[in-house]
């Protein structure tokens, strides 16, 4: 996409002071005239080459997780500390959407007229990274655990992180992330003008990636002297969940301007439709260290074991609507400040929450596997969406 972008500004570049230069065609939209004031009358369609600059305040759906971290009271009985199902047990992270909270991001529009009322436009927008972290550490007061359903077991279970003559020095950590960048190439015309009003149809490609990432850690020294480990060993469990999405697509909509005196009024609407490239990588280790011993790693950490690690992809047909109204001030014939709304809507990605698999069969580990090879891994789509306000700037000529 940048070599499309490349292209319209080169060509934009190249082509805008030869126009100058020549005598204006029969049919050509007559410009502002030098003493510009708001609301002169011949004016009814865009200049030659217009760049706008806008600040995102955006917001985005929330992403599901699965309960991932969990503590119960000082004097819970071992085989129920942190486990799900029983009262005292409280979750401290997942559970509950995640990443709703605010997020920064930025647009650049670009569009050349290349003849009467026929021009080619191209649009970058992308927003911050929306990262949220989770730390928990504790050496057995209070209790920490990870929550998972137990296959052999049938039951639900509970890895203890930190737990009064079971393990200390424990520490959890979560990070959740996700990433959102879009653009497009479109071409547009005018459809239907009136001065003051007009209504243009575009056509063109559109391309959209979004990122979205789930890594959890716990570390935790043993302390039981009935244990499976030597006392003092260091364990530690690491599981990644990343889904990848990457939109590639035809988009049609209608836009539509009225201008008022020194006020226009904006307004978008489109849609656009084609693949979605869904992609999905699974990894997860452990490495215990015994007293004495250099570190051994083995495959697999929890909720990421050899029965779905792995990398997963697939194309699915996903559809994008978009709609926008600004509201738009002309300082002068060539600036133009504006204030305004977008919302997007993306019908088919996959989040990393939604892939995790909390039935576990711990018997893969060192193994051989006894009974259902779990976690297993399916995809599990679900639909996204941004919103937000755009404060812009606009310079036209």
């Amino acid at each position: 996409m940048r070599y499309v972008l490349a292209i319209c500004l080169s060509l934009a570049l190249y082509v805008a002071p030869a126009r100058a230069q020549q005598p204006p065609l029969a049919g050509d939209w007559p410009m502002p005239p030098d003493d510009f004031s708001c609301g002169y009358d011949n004016y009814c369609c865009p200049p030659t080459v217009t760049a706008r600059l806008e600040y995102l305040m955006w917001w985005s759906r929330g992403r599901n997780t699965p309960p991932l971290v969990t503590t119960s009271p000082q004097d819970t009985p071992r085989d129920e500390a942190g486990v799900l199902g029983f009262a005292a047990t409280t979750v401290l992270y997942g559970d509950e959407s995640i990443g709703e909270d605010f997020r920064s991001g930025g647009r650049l529009s670009a569009s050349y007229m290349f003849e009467d009322c026929l021009w080619v436009e191209a649009r970058l927008w992308g927003l911050e990274d929306s990262s949220e972290t989770f730390l928990a550490v504790s050496d057995g007061n209070p209790i920490l655990a990870r929550p998972f359903f137990n296959v052999v077991l049938g039951q639900e279970d509970s890895l203890l992180v930190a737990f009064p003559g079971v393990t200390t020095d424990g520490r959890i950590a979560i990070q959740a992330k996700n990433d959102l960048f879009g653009a497009e190439a479109s071409l547009r015309e005018t459809w239907s003008v009136d001065c003051g009003a007009r209504i243009d149809v575009l056509a063109g490609y559109q391309f959209t990636r979004l990122v979205d990432s789930l890594a959890i850690s716990n570390r935790q020294t043993s302390i039981d002297p009935n244990g499976t480990v030597p006392v003092g060993t260091v364990i530690e469990n690491f599981d990644a969940f990343v889904a990848q999405n990457e939109f590639h697509g035809g988009q049609l909509g209608l836009a539509g301007e009225y201008q008022g005196r020194c006020w226009s009024l904006e307004l978008l609407g489109k849609v656009a439709l084609g693949a979605m490239h869904e992609r999905v990588l699974i990894d997860g280790r452990t490495i215990t260290t015994q007293p004495d011993n250099p570190p051994i790693a083995s495959l697999g950490g929890l909720l990421a074991q050899g029965t779905n690690i792995g990398v997963y992809e697939r194309d699915r047909l996903a559809f994008i609507p978009e709609v926008g109204a600004n509201l738009a001030y002309d300082v002068n014939p060539c600036w133009r400040i504006s204030i305004g709304y977008s919302m997007l809507y993306w019908s088919n990605v996959v989040l990393a929450g939604n892939q995790i698999d909390r039935a576990v069969n711990l018997s893969q580990n060192p193994g051989p596997i006894v009974g259902e090879p779990r976690p297993a891994f399916a995809f599990q789509r679900s639909d996204y969406w941004v919103q937000g306000l755009n404060v812009g700037l606009q310079y036209r000529w």
